[in-house]
């Protein structure tokens, strides 16, 4: 072969090769431009912000427990109507009434009151009058001519009275047409009441032990039932153990 043949060869390989690497060149991909932002928005600006508060209101506190009722003996309970003729039971079933709304709304529970122990006191205040009296004079004839009548004086009304409540533990007093309840068990000796209207009359009474608080009426009847029920049961028991005997 001779060097005019090389170079031919040489020519054409070089021609091959550059027609090869154009065929199978690689195309690169046209890059996506980033994205233009023609009017952004601008942060905003705070000219005058609002300064914190220098003393900033405390929280509210917890409120403050509601003051107790203070009771002072005497006590007044309760007042009620004193219809018709008054008797110390009549009296002491209102007194009873009233403890039993007087526990139902108040702080201190009083005990039940007791006429094992008792005293009921009329008084005469401005409505009984002294009886008419007459007398007679003898005339210089020897004549009797009566006097002019003396007119009755009623006694005058008692308004205030001072009564010793030591050893008590309740007093209902009647001023006029009403019942004032009190309680004197915290109390002893001399206690002053005083009333609108003329006091008729007065009663005192017991209590039941200090540890029963009244919130219902007494049940006299059936507290005998249940006692007799319970001794004819203790009876019986003791009749049958007597006779295995």
């Amino acid at each position: 072969m001779t060097y005019k043949h090389i170079l031919i060869a040489g020519v054409s390989l070089a021609l091959a090769g550059s027609a090869f690497a154009q065929r199978y060149r690689p195309v690169a991909s046209t890059p996506t431009p980033d994205p233009v932002v023609t009017n952004p928005t601008p942060a905003p600006v705070v000219t005058n912000p609002t300064p914190a508060p220098s003393n900033p209101t405390p929280a509210p506190s917890k409120p403050a427990p509601a003051p107790q009722p203070v009771y002072t003996s005497p006590l007044l309970v309760g007042q009620s109507a004193a219809s018709g003729q008054q008797t110390l039971q009549s009296i002491f079933t209102g007194l009873n009434a009233q403890i039993i709304d007087f526990n139902s709304v108040s702080v201190k529970d009083l005990p039940g009151a007791s006429t094992a122990t008792s005293k009921f006191v009329p008084v005469s205040s401005g409505t009984t009058a002294v009886a008419t009296t007459t007398t007679t004079t003898t005339t210089t004839s020897g004549r009797y001519r009566p006097t002019t009548p003396v007119e009755p004086v009623a006694p005058p009304p008692v308004l205030e009275i001072p009564l010793d409540v030591t050893g008590w533990s309740y007093l209902v007093l009647q001023w006029g047409g009403v019942n004032h309840h009190y309680y004197v068990g915290e109390s002893s000796g001399v206690q002053t009441f005083r009333g609108t209207a003329p006091l008729t009359s007065y009663a005192f009474f017991a209590s039941l032990k200090a540890s029963t608080a009244l919130t219902t009426a007494p049940d006299t009847g059936s507290t005998l039932l249940l006692f007799g029920g319970m001794v004819g049961l203790l009876a019986a028991m003791k009749k049958r153990f007597s006779i295995k005997r």
